[in-house]
């Protein structure tokens, strides 16, 4: 990665004038820095050039799909509430949490009964930040699952692949199903 440049001005330092105005006039606008005259100094700063070594993925075999995660990550997936009537809905939260590339998580596919449910996505949510290990942080995903039929539904775990940079092999996480 070839260096990156910086250049701004930077005001020098001058001696303290008397101002011949009185001092009704240091707050004024005529002191806002559009009138200030006061000299700069033009400074680059060049910062260092970056060696990178980028590999290939391994080739993936795998019977899920691949989610094209790569880093270190945990899932969890919880209902906000156990029994409801015909017709009612209940929320079904998924939490993708990791190291790595978590801006391009994505919900997997959640394999429900539509005769059972009607399903109604949220906009995910995400929470993100830069660290010295990467991009670190979660992504929110929210479903409204609305009972079509009475009696006992299972919402099956979900699945996600991964690589896994720490053990630089692919990784198969899942939820617990959910009743």
């Amino acid at each position: 990665i070839t260096p990156a440049v910086f250049v701004a001005q930077v005001p020098m330092k001058r001696s303290r004038q008397r101002d011949p105005f009185n001092s009704v006039f240091n707050d004024s606008f005529f002191r806002d820095s559009f009138f200030d005259t006061t000299p700069a100094k033009p400074v680059r700063v060049v910062s260092n050039a970056v060696d990178l070594t980028v590999s290939d993925l391994p080739e993936y075999t795998g019977n899920q799909t691949f989610s094209g995660l790569v880093g270190k990550f945990s899932m969890s997936s919880e209902l906000d509430k156990n029994t409801v009537k015909t017709g009612e809905s209940v929320t079904l939260t998924v939490i993708i949490k990791g190291t790595g590339n978590i801006m391009d998580a994505a919900l997997p596919a959640l394999d429900l009964d539509t005769e059972k449910f009607k399903v109604y996505q949220d906009t995910p949510a995400q929470d993100v930040q830069v660290t010295e290990r990467g991009f670190e942080g979660q992504k929110v995903f929210k479903q409204a699952l609305v009972a079509s039929v009475p009696g006992e539904a299972i919402i099956p775990g979900l699945c996600l692949v991964f690589f896994d940079t720490d053990l630089n092999r692919y990784k198969t996480i899942t939820t617990t199903p959910l009743t």
